[in-house]
């Protein structure tokens, strides 16, 4: 049974889709940002969700906070509560549709998150998908920053050309993502990631100061 539901499907001439996730590669909040930035400005509306069912840890003999979902209670009674979440949201002007996704990077059961995921460009026929995240480097933040990109088909390549982005030559763990630019391939989908590089502040100086 698939992970994904989906309230509304709905048609346009040309669907493209942007993801991104509250992540281990979210430096600066790169990849949960950009959907959020859009859903709010566009005004999207929520169209369904991937359901968490199988895909999250709640808790680990090592962890007592990371994992568990928060909760909030005013005056005894249960007012919230939030665990890890997967919504797609959808924005048209008519003629273009934009599919706006903002999720959570699942803890286990990859394979049955991207099959949701994919699902998610089958049904309402997205045209390609582009992802984004951020990675925590030493670089000035009063400069131009480079942004790389990686792709899932061969024949994209000419594509990010037209862009001002290096392709990325990167080799270590992977991010769902890069998880998902592999799995892209596998069923023949037009799927790409950009990765901006995140200035990362060393303020040891600071505290030695302050103290």
């Amino acid at each position: 049974m698939s992970n994904l539901e989906l309230f509304e499907r709905p048609e346009t001439e040309e669907i493209h889709m942007i993801a991104g996730w509250r992540q281990w590669a979210d430096g600066g909040a790169t990849s949960s940002g950009l959907p959020e930035y859009l859903i709010n400005t566009l005004g999207a509306r929520k169209i369904g969700h991937i359901k968490p069912d199988g895909l999250y840890l709640f808790q680990t003999p090592v962890s007592q906070f990371l994992f568990r979902p928060r909760v909030k209670f005013e005056d005894g009674y249960r007012v919230e509560l939030e665990g890890p979440r997967n919504d797609v949201y959808y924005w048209d002007n008519g003629k273009q549709g934009l599919v706006i996704f903002i999720g959570d990077e699942p803890h286990m059961n990859v394979e049955r998150y991207a099959e949701a995921f994919f699902e998610i460009a089958t049904e309402l026929k997205v045209k390609q998908i582009v992802s984004t995240g951020g990675v925590y480097a030493i670089v000035p933040f009063d400069k131009e920053r480079n942004l790389t990109c990686t792709y899932s088909l061969p024949g994209m390549k000419a594509d990010m050309l037209e862009f001002s982005v290096s392709r990325s030559g990167y080799e270590g763990p992977v991010s769902i993502g890069s998880y998902l630019n592999d799995r892209a391939e596998a069923l023949g989908l037009k799927y790409f990631s950009w990765y901006a590089f995140v200035p990362m502040y060393d303020l040891s100086r600071v505290t030695q100061q302050q103290q």
